[in-house]
């Protein structure tokens, strides 16, 4: 896999984490 793609491909799972823990926020909150 070639450095574009990857990096790329990081981005995007980093967006879908912060998308996921912003939706999710009450449950974030009764995580700590």
């Amino acid at each position: 896999m070639d450095p574009c793609s990857k990096c790329l491909f990081f981005g995007v799972f980093l967006a879908y984490i912060a998308l996921y823990l912003f939706s999710g926020e009450v449950n974030v909150e009764g995580w700590v």
